[in-house]
């Protein structure tokens, strides 16, 4: 429908069928995600072996009866010079440090296999299971990280989004309680 209406508004004669009937299928569309989702992990794996330190940033949530649980590994990839991070995943965990730390292992050991290597630091929120030392001491019992480690401050997911806040907020305003704002 959304295809359909942006080429009517462009001035294309076309009609609904015409449009349905040259997307691709569920199928193909599902294949497509797949091959891609595969070659990305293949280009992340590749892009971390080279990493010289790794470092996770994560944020538990529960929104809309939903437990997530967002792992995004970030390095310096010295070839673009530049900072470069992945959004591992955002499956849920549980609701302690070891419960965290066990999600990590496993989303790291499934995503990454043999790539997966130990964390050089860390950023995670500062409320509930899964965060600042205590998530520290669960990772090194795991051996998911290195002898010099940063507990970086607190929080990955609303450090990144903050450049982005501010600018959204002068320009559009603050939601209300129980509203969504622009950002």
């Amino acid at each position: 429908c959304f295809i359909y209406a942006l080429l009517v508004e462009a001035g294309f004669d076309v009609t609904p069928e015409e449009v349905a009937g040259a997307m691709p299928s569920k199928q193909t569309i599902g294949d497509i995600v797949a091959v891609g989702t595969g070659a990305c992990l293949r280009l992340a794996r590749e892009e971390i072996r080279k990493a010289v330190a790794i470092f996770i940033g994560c944020d538990k949530g529960h929104r809309d009866g939903v437990d997530h649980f967002a792992k995004v590994l970030s390095w310096f990839d010295f070839k673009h010079q530049q900072v470069a991070s992945l959004c591992l995943d955002i499956d849920g965990s549980g609701g302690t440090s070891a419960d965290a730390a066990n999600a990590i292992n496993h989303s790291m050991s499934e995503k990454l296999g043999d790539a997966s290597k130990p964390f050089s630091g860390q950023t995670t929120d500062s409320g509930g299971g899964g965060v600042l030392h205590s998530l520290r001491d669960e990772l090194d019992a795991r051996q998911l990280i290195c002898q010099l480690y940063y507990l970086i401050a607190p929080c990955c997911l609303h450090g990144l989004q903050k450049p982005f806040d501010v600018a959204v907020i002068a320009t559009f305003g603050e939601g209300g309680l129980d509203k969504r704002n622009v950002l």
